[in-house]
């Protein structure tokens, strides 16, 4: 079927025609209303493993990193949130001063556990927040010390419905391996330099 080019000067008029005709564009769906959202704040311990949700000084666990250093899993579940992707901050904070230690946002996808309730992707590591804590630069130890972890999710498109939860918690290493669980616990200490825990890291 051959194209058809219309100038600008005839567009404005056939736009006309189409109004008057009942085809005018279709309007673009109203904005979201504000609404906050309840937040619940997870980990997932390890790949494949289920989300544990968290609930004051809970502990935990300190992940190893593809890349290196080691992480923590944060999973969000959203009560009232209207859309099929959030965005999600996990910040890990000094409980007494509230300064950041580390945080990360993404957008995730979510499933719906329940009527009104969706959660992070239990089976994907790309549906929840990577917070990189360690190596440790820092003068306190992450590992056994309590934190505050505070998690913020948004609705996306839009924004308008965002919810924000927080807790203290505690890392922990956890690891069998002793090789492992040696670097977890030196790369978690305070002030870590580069070479600090061997050939490791």
């Amino acid at each position: 079927m051959p194209r058809v080019f219309i100038s600008p000067p005839l567009l404005r008029p056939l736009l006309v025609f189409l109004a008057i005709l009942g085809c005018s564009p279709e309007e673009p769906a109203a904005p979201l209303p504000p609404l906050e959202l309840t937040v619940t704040a997870g980990s997932i311990p390890a790949d494949k493993e289920p989300i544990v949700w968290l609930v004051e000084k809970d502990d935990v666990r300190l992940v190893n990193a593809p890349q290196g250093g080691h992480v923590l899993h944060i999973a969000a579940r959203m009560e009232g949130l209207r859309t099929k992707r959030a965005e999600i901050r996990a910040q890990l904070r000094h409980p007494d001063t509230r300064a950041i230690e580390a945080e990360e946002a993404r957008t995730i996808n979510v499933v719906e556990s329940s009527p009104g309730v969706f959660e992070s992707k239990p089976d994907s590591l790309s549906d929840v927040a990577h917070i990189p804590v360690c190596p440790n630069y820092g003068d306190r130890d992450i590992l056994d010390q309590e934190w505050l972890l505070e998690v913020t999710a948004s609705e996306i498109p839009g924004r308008a419905g965002t919810g924000k939860t927080e807790l203290r918690v505690t890392p922990r290493c956890t690891h069998t391996d002793p090789k492992t669980q040696a670097l977890c616990q030196c790369e978690c200490a305070a002030n870590y330099v580069l070479g600090k825990c061997g050939g490791g890291g």
